[in-house]
């Protein structure tokens, strides 16, 4: 190869990487944190999907596994050991999701369910010894409950609607499940009985004894807050503003409810009990907050 051509294939080769480190700058990434210091990270781009487990107190990554490009719902075990997550296997089926779980030490998935319905949104149980998912059986949307292990799956109740997210509480005694359409619904897994939520309801957060759900929907032409009473199955109205409360999230103590205040400007607000005035809080202006999470000690 004489000089010009080298100096050429050179330069390409270094094109060539630059646009790549550009592709993967542009990838969407988004993570979880694990209850210690470990966290998840999905970097996704048009050909792969790559999961890497990483112990923050490290710079490095610790592990990584490449996967199918259809991930979605990571979840945490509460010991922070392995990850649950559903994936479509194309040499299996082009339209059903199958739910794995990770673990991070030694680094090994493990298949959980193998059927032909679509599973998706898996979540662990408080107590990490069970699995809830949702399965898309005959236009139902299945909720079922497995072990921590896989196998041995029932179904615990059967919807005609989409459903899109499953929060268990923190005592384990219920699941709150959101709809693709908006809504939700209670389900209580000691009774199996099941109650509808204001309609629209949104963006549902447990109060850490699991007495309260909290929730934004619909209210006078904007969206407001709603705290639900779950042994009383009573609703009460949080905040009625003419802006959008969105997002709401209860502190780690269940003293705070967190939330967003959207208007030109978004704003992270704080209020202490139903009808004291909300606090903004001192923080830049953002035109666009997408959500709020507090640190494990409550202070953040």
């Amino acid at each position: 190869m004489n000089i010009p051509m080298l100096k050429i294939y050179i330069l390409l080769t270094f094109s060539l990487a630059i646009l790549c480190a550009a592709i993967t700058a542009l990838a969407i990434i988004f993570g979880q944190a694990r209850p210690a210091s470990m966290l998840a990270v999905l970097e996704v781009d048009p050909f792969a999907t790559r999961l890497l487990v990483m112990d923050v107190d490290r710079p490095e990554f610790t592990s990584s596994i490449y996967l199918n490009i259809d991930i979605c719902k990571l979840d945490w075990s509460p010991d922070g050991s392995r990850l649950v997550f559903s994936q479509l296997l194309p040499q299996i089926s082009l339209v059903d999701r199958n739910v794995f779980s990770l673990s991070v030490l030694p680094f090994q998935t493990r298949q959980l369910t193998i059927n032909d319905r679509d599973n998706r949104a898996p979540a662990w149980s408080p107590d990490g010894n069970q699995i809830a998912f949702i399965a898309v059986d005959d236009k139902q949307s299945v909720i079922y409950l497995m072990g921590a292990e896989g196998g041995g799956s029932r179904a615990i109740a059967r919807l005609n609607v989409q459903v899109s997210v499953l929060r268990w509480s923190p005592d384990g005694r219920s699941i709150a499940v959101e709809f693709w359409n908006g809504g939700a619904s209670l389900l209580n897994l000691v009774t199996g009985e099941m109650s509808a939520l204001r309609a629209f309801a949104v963006d549902l957060a447990w109060s850490p004894d699991s007495q309260y759900l909290v929730y934004s929907a619909p209210h006078d032409g904007d969206s407001d807050l709603f705290l639900y009473d779950v042994a009383a199955t009573t609703e009460t109205l949080v905040m009625d503003t003419p802006e959008n409360e969105v997002n709401p999230l209860f502190s780690v103590r269940g003293g705070l409810i967190a939330f967003i205040q959207q208007d030109m400007i978004d704003q992270v607000m704080l209020i202490k009990t139903i009808g004291s005035v909300p606090q903004a809080l001192p923080l830049p202006q953002f035109s666009d907050i997408e959500g709020l999470r507090w640190s494990y000690d409550g202070r953040r």
